[in-house]
């Protein structure tokens, strides 16, 4: 989404001084629309994103001209990680450096867990009907909103203040989609290693379904909401955060039969989805 849009949007809405002009869905989209323009920011033009991958801190350190995606070189600011799909449990998996321009210092180690209590070997593998596939459950850092800062922010809105919701927004979240880039990239190469159309991915992504995050995590993979959801599908139902945070992709193995929000449930500031999928057998016996 381009700054003049969000300036539109913003403009509508202070624009309608009616009692229930404004919609709870005209200010989710505002918002959706504002969080996805900083995350594409934050990865295309500055130091949040993730530019490249080393598979050991020897290599990164060796690069005496680290160039990341296109070919481009390196500006300091630019943000590394350290992720050998060939060992997924290798101890320096997971860690992120920032590029100086005179070297690598570290900022942070992401925890990159592939497995659970069930199976003896590689524990994000399963079986399903006698073949193995990757089941991946997730659960990307989260922006620590308050309804303090909802109230400032629907202010803002309101007198139409876009720039200043953008940069209030972008201050708040920039940390988060550091953590996020990051932690998509990590999970993109943990799926693409594994080379296989018999892939689950399901969680609370704490990203919408235009960011950065969720295209990177769910590329070459479907969407069950987006194959046969209906509505807007909203899973945060904070105010005014109402936004699709929570997602279910998978790959060509499956076919979603439905896909479903249940908004009766309060036990959480997440509405709860599921999907029903069925076995494609033309790829799940590949």
């Amino acid at each position: 989404m381009k700054q003049e849009e969000l300036q539109r949007q913003a403009a509508a809405i202070a624009g309608a001084t009616g009692a229930g002009s404004i919609t709870p869905q005209e200010v989710g989209e505002l918002f959706e629309g504002v969080i996805d323009y900083i995350s594409e920011v934050a990865r295309e033009g500055g130091a949040l994103g993730v530019r490249k991958i080393y598979t050991s801190v020897e290599a990164m350190k060796a690069d005496s001209a680290p160039k990341g995606e296109g070919d481009k070189p390196l500006r300091p600011g630019n943000l590394v990680a350290i992720y050998d799909k060939a060992k997924p449990d290798a101890k320096d998996n997971g860690r992120i450096f920032v590029y100086t321009g005179a070297g690598f210092e570290q900022l942070a180690q992401l925890s990159v867990q592939v497995s659970n209590d069930y199976s003896d070997e590689d524990k994000a593998k399963v079986k399903l009907k006698g073949r193995e596939m990757l089941l991946v459950n997730v659960h990307l850092e989260s922006f620590h909103l308050k309804a303090d800062d909802g109230a400032n922010y629907i202010a803002l809105a309101k007198q139409g203040e876009a720039l200043q919701l953008k940069d209030a927004l972008r201050a708040k979240l920039g940390p988060t989609f550091r953590y996020h880039n990051a932690q998509a990239v990590i999970l993109h190469e943990l799926i693409k290693a594994y080379n296989s159309p018999r892939v689950l991915v399901c969680g609370d992504f704490n990203d919408t379904p235009l960011s950065y995050t969720r295209r990177k995590i769910g590329d070459g993979l479907k969407d069950a909401f987006v194959a046969r959801g209906n509505g807007f599908g909203f899973t945060f139902r904070n105010r005014p955060f109402i936004v699709r945070i929570d997602h279910i992709l998978y790959g060509k193995a499956f076919r979603a039969l439905s896909c479903e929000i249940d908004k009766t449930a309060d036990e959480s500031d997440h509405y709860p989805i599921s999907a029903v999928l069925a076995l494609d057998e033309a790829f799940y016996q590949d």
